[in-house]
């Protein structure tokens, strides 16, 4: 069933340039999970959307396959995530690759609920549940996962990055990875591709032509392709944010986020 939390306070930039929170608007409801499907086709894009996850403790329900690639990333939880039914440690700070006609379901064992961004590539489609699956399918011998802290840190100029999924665990289409912006304004940038922000840490400004807004904790962006932007972080501590882009990384590009 759906829930109303309350209006849509989304804030349009220049272009299709849109912020959010991750828990804002309408939630989808099955058993101990909600799921909040905030970026999608509608807002312009061609590829890339996102949602946000929380499951109470507890057996999730399962989450149907799809004809999409998806990428998830846990911001809290401890437990069990079944991908296409293989068990992995379900963890904070850690990301999952779900291939296309995969179903996933997890139990999160902690008091409090686990938390999770998902993305899915190409076409996304509304969250539907099934009965979870624990049972295990084929799936390719690299484990479909990446934990933060084990990734090889990179410099883009003051900022840092870590790439959690890319070509190396068979995400060949979005790349997803973790990035700091220290305190000051990142320089004006564009993509050919779209792109998804998360911020798990800091504050900030989302800049989209000569209009911002601010960013917090919990803050979700969508940017297509060939918007002009940048961060600006207005604190004194680094800004961490959660990227996902629709296209493949290529071995020592640089991402300015």
């Amino acid at each position: 069933m759906a829930a109303r939390q309350g209006g849509d306070l989304a804030v349009v930039l220049h272009g299709a340039c849109v912020v959010r929170d991750l828990t804002e608007g309408d939630y989808v409801h099955s058993g101990t999970t909600k799921v909040w499907d905030q970026f999608s086709l509608k807002e312009g894009g061609e590829s890339l959307s996102l949602r946000m996850i929380q499951a109470d403790p507890g057996l999730s329900p399962g989450f149907s396959p799809i004809p999409n690639d998806d990428v998830l990333f846990c911001t809290e939880g401890r437990g069990i995530i079944w991908i296409g039914g293989n068990p992995y440690p379900l963890e904070a700070d850690t990301a999952y690759f779900i291939p296309a006609h995969h179903a996933f379901c997890l139990r999160q064992d902690d008091e409090t609920p686990a938390t999770l961004v998902s993305s899915q590539y190409p076409e996304p489609r509304p969250t539907e549940f099934t009965e979870p699956q624990t049972d295990t399918q084929s799936l390719s011998e690299i484990p479909p996962m990446a934990r933060l802290w084990e990734q090889e840190s990179q410099t883009s100029g003051e900022r840092w990055y870590r790439v959690l999924l890319d070509r190396r665990q068979n995400s060949n289409r979005i790349t997803q990875l973790v990035g700091a912006i220290p305190p000051g304004r990142a320089p004006n940038h564009e993509h050919s591709f779209d792109e998804v922000i998360v911020i798990l840490r800091g504050v900030g400004r989302m800049w989209a032509g000569d209009r911002s807004t601010p960013l917090k904790p919990g803050s979700c962006v969508f940017l297509p392709k060939n918007q002009t932007h940048c961060i600006e972080n207005t604190g004194a501590d680094e800004v961490r944010l959660l990227g996902i882009f629709a296209r493949p990384s290529d071995p020592g590009s640089g991402f300015i986020f």
